[in-house]
């Protein structure tokens, strides 16, 4: 048997989080790197592509990491109306905990 947090939406969710981790913490280096590189070889007015597009890309998986469904209800874990809360420890709909089994409870 599986353990607790190993249930196939919790390894969706951890996988959406660690892609937003991941483009945030690479943004600065990687979109100002890229920037000057494009800079330096094709011309001042193409610094700010890399950012942009790491931006977007960011917004992407934010956007993407927000909508993460409870496996239990189906609803939006981390949103209930017009409460939000990215932090969230349990659905804001059904109270499933999070990394909890959602056929145990």
């Amino acid at each position: 048997m599986p353990k607790r947090d190993e249930h196939p939406a919790w390894r969706d969710y951890r996988r959406r989080r660690r892609l937003a981790v991941i483009v945030f913490a690479t943004y600065l280096p990687g979109g100002a790197g890229l920037g000057m590189l494009l800079g330096r070889t094709v011309g001042p007015e193409y610094e700010m592509i890399p950012a942009a597009g790491w931006l977007a890309a960011g917004l992407v998986a934010v956007v993407r990491l927000g909508r993460f469904r409870c496996p239990r209800c189906g609803e939006a874990f981390h949103a209930a109306r017009r409460w939000h809360n990215p932090l969230a420890r349990e659905c804001l709909h059904c109270g499933l905990q999070k990394w909890s089994d959602p056929a145990e409870v």
